[in-house]
């Protein structure tokens, strides 16, 4: 009875994810996977003596892109499988926390000029984001800084009066067209509608 010892078993897994390494960086999700298990596992350590060393005599890549890669799998993970078509968008994407990573992608699935996104946009996305958390404020387009708790403040007065609008709609549906009036319970005052 032959036993298969943990070296036997560590190459032939290090071989499983170098050919998947190996078929292509077309498959950008994998490949960072791969490269995650590798260096997660010290599947390298019998051949190299570091990653860095691994990464750039076995696959010929500097270690920024690697750990791009890398960095890149969390954020397909975060946002979605499929959403992302190359290592460029992802790595856009990287410097983000989880949350900010999904708000950044639903504007830029939402502003993008062609229905294929392009990494120039997640980048410009990401700019004007990063600009807005640092500064609190948006360019209107025409070089003028609008604060973002202005914007919220009017978007927020315009839902509430839309919503009132409905809400007074419903009501005189509801109670015909003669004139009521009421105490209202937030405020005190009498209301006539």
């Amino acid at each position: 009875m032959t036993s298969v010892t943990p070296s036997a078993i560590a190459d032939t897994r290090l071989i499983q994810l170098e050919t998947t390494i190996a078929q292509g960086i077309e498959h950008f999700v994998k490949v960072g996977e791969a490269l995650l298990t590798i260096r997660n596992e010290g599947l390298y350590k019998p051949y190299y003596s570091t990653f860095q060393e691994y990464i750039r005599t076995r696959w010929h890549m500097n270690h920024s892109y690697a750990y791009q890669l890398m960095g890149s799998v969390d954020v397909v993970h975060n946002i979605g499988e499929g959403e992302l078509k190359n290592a460029y968008q992802a790595r856009q994407l990287i410097p983000l926390e989880p949350e900010q990573q999904r708000i950044v992608w639903q504007v830029v699935k939402a502003t993008s000029p062609t229905k294929a996104v392009s990494g120039t946009h997640i980048k410009a996305v990401v700019e004007v984001f990063k600009q807005v958390v640092v500064t609190g404020a948006i360019d209107n387009g025409e070089g003028e800084d609008v604060k973002v708790s202005d914007i919220l403040q009017q978007a927020i007065t315009e839902a509430t009066y839309e919503r009132m609008q409905r809400q007074k709609q419903h009501l005189q549906e509801k109670l015909g067209d003669k004139p009521k009036t009421f105490v209202c319970s937030n405020c005190g005052h009498v209301h006539t509608f």
